[in-house]
């Protein structure tokens, strides 16, 4: 009988070891697909997310990216070098934090073609690269669409998608007004 009872409790303890390893495997890989640890397509990830998460529109987004632009100016000279960039997102209130190194300003600039000729960004090519961002973030995340998510993390994709969308066709009406101002 004692015998039998000692079986039992080692069978217990086994099980529930083996029960908690696997929970304790279900909520890494929640994690990381929550925070993107095994995704990160740019060391902007999560600048990029909170940016995509909070702004409802363009004209908000641009008021947003006109001030983060002057925070990462750090010599206020209107452009922002690459020794700028990387040493003022490090100081951002950002999590995780954002660690740049100046080849992912090369990255990020497509090898410097949106910097002036002296290897800077103004403030329009801050904007564009941004906005760029913004839109392969929302579009990558998009693409993992069909993987396990929260329902808030649901909500959030289809706004960034929705808001993604409706600047595309202001933009879009901003080209054709022009146009047809340029035509008359």
């Amino acid at each position: 009988w004692l015998l039998l009872q000692v079986s039992v409790a080692v069978l217990l303890d086994n099980f529930i070891a083996a029960s908690n390893r696997m929970a304790l495997s279900a909520r890494q890989k929640k994690y990381e697909r929550r925070f993107g640890r095994t995704r990160a397509r740019s060391p902007l990830d999560p600048l990029i997310r909170r940016l995509a998460r909070e702004y409802v529109d363009s004209a908000d987004l641009t008021t947003r990216l006109q001030n983060l632009f002057q925070i990462l100016d750090a010599d206020n000279d209107g452009s922002i070098s690459a020794i700028e960039l990387c040493s003022a997102m490090r100081k951002l209130d950002i999590s995780p934090p954002i660690h740049m190194a100046e080849s992912d300003f090369l990255v990020l600039t497509h090898n410097g073609t949106m910097c002036d000729e002296d290897g800077r960004l103004g403030p329009a090519a801050f904007e564009r690269l941004m906005r760029e961002q913004i839109q392969i973030h929302t579009q990558a995340e998009l693409a993992e669409a069909g993987e396990a998510r929260t329902p808030e993390d649901e909500r959030a994709l289809q706004a960034s998608a929705l808001k993604l969308m409706l600047m595309e066709q202001q933009f879009i009406r901003q080209m054709v007004v022009a146009s047809s101002r340029a035509a008359a």
